[in-house]
């Protein structure tokens, strides 16, 4: 079962469809991988890394597994994206559908707020002196 969503948070409701669908070639008895794609349908480029989902695989009706992923780069006016995911089993029935991003996407240094480093050593001399001073 393949199902698109509309996505809600580039412009409007129909501006990003979310699809997603088996790929029976790269899935096996133990896992099964998926395509999930985004159409722009903004008129304008928007950042996919601004565009989450969240991604479910059901079986006998029910949700049993659940993924996140997120797109990257820039996305043209009436261009698509993919990003696989992939699930612990075979399925066959999936659904997609949009989420919040959480926190920055994949690639940043993720040091932000520590510093950046170690902070200067003081000559041995100017250690010595204060050693002296306190005594």
């Amino acid at each position: 079962m393949v199902l698109g969503i509309a996505f809600a948070a580039a412009a409007t409701a129909d501006d990003v469809v979310l699809t997603i669908a088996p790929e029976p070639g790269f899935s096996s008895d133990h896992v099964t991988l998926c395509r999930v794609t985004a159409r722009n349908f903004t008129g304008h480029a928007i950042d996919g890394r601004s565009i989450a989902f969240e991604a479910q695989a059901w079986e006998n009706g029910v949700a049993v597994m659940t993924e996140h992923g997120r797109f990257g780069g820039r996305i043209g006016p009436g261009e698509t994206v993919e990003s696989r995911i992939g699930f612990n089993g075979a399925f066959q029935a999936f659904t997609v559908a949009p989420a919040a991003p959480k926190g920055p996407a994949r690639g940043g240094s993720g040091r932000a707020g520590k510093g950046g480093g170690k902070s200067p050593k003081k000559s041995a001399k100017k250690a010595s002196k204060a050693k002296k001073g306190k005594s």
